[in-house]
């Protein structure tokens, strides 16, 4: 079979019987059944190409590549369920220097690596549907696939944004307190778990 053949079945297989949403079961399932033919299309086709995504291998390139991205993203869902129960033992307890402390450990996850999902793979209308675009292909996946990282986000966002502003606006208070342990310490470990990342 030749390779144009290889990409057209690769890419129908993804799209058929498909709605334009699917599982990052399914993505994940995609991948591993194509990871060999992607390997092969690198030594033929380039990823960013001037070719139309009409070529079949620089299309299949592409939705492999990107859906590969979303894959690695959605490891961060088992980080976000941890920082989630986190969170919810330390407002149960109330306590403001655990708070603090839980957005610093968590700082990395939540001003890199899970808001970059965001910045890939949403546009207004994936947004507005709780679902995830994947770039250059027509498909979106499902949002509740990524619940644990989103609700992590909202969380995140709130009490780190509040934690500079109290930071800047009261020098001498707990949060500015942390913020200067957080500038004196970058690149340790805070002290708790150790984080995969």
């Amino acid at each position: 079979m030749n390779m144009t053949t290889l990409f057209l079945e690769a890419l129908n297989e993804l799209y058929k019987g498909n709605s334009k949403v699917v599982s990052i079961a399914f993505v994940e399932w995609w991948l591993l059944k194509y990871g060999d033919l992607y390997k092969d299309a690198s030594k033929t086709h380039r990823l960013f190409s001037l070719a139309p995504d009409k070529d079949s291998g620089v299309a299949f390139r592409k939705a492999y590549y990107y859906l590969d991205e979303l894959s690695e993203y959605h490891r961060l869902e088992a980080i976000s369920s941890i920082a989630i129960k986190e969170y919810d033992v330390i407002t149960q307890n109330k306590s403001k220097n655990d708070l603090i402390d839980w957005c610093l450990k968590y700082e990395k996850l939540g001003v890199e690596d899970a808001v970059a999902i965001y910045a890939m793979f949403t546009t207004e209308q994936s947004l507005k549907n709780d679902n995830f675009q994947v770039p250059t292909v027509d498909l979106e996946i499902d949002g509740n696939d990524f619940r644990d990282t989103t609700k992590f986000l909202e969380l995140f966002d709130v009490y780190y944004e509040l934690m500079e502003f109290i930071a800047k606006r009261f020098p001498d208070s707990l949060a500015a307190e942390s913020e200067k342990r957080r500038a004196n310490s970058v690149g340790e470990v805070v002290s708790g778990d150790v984080l995969p990342f």
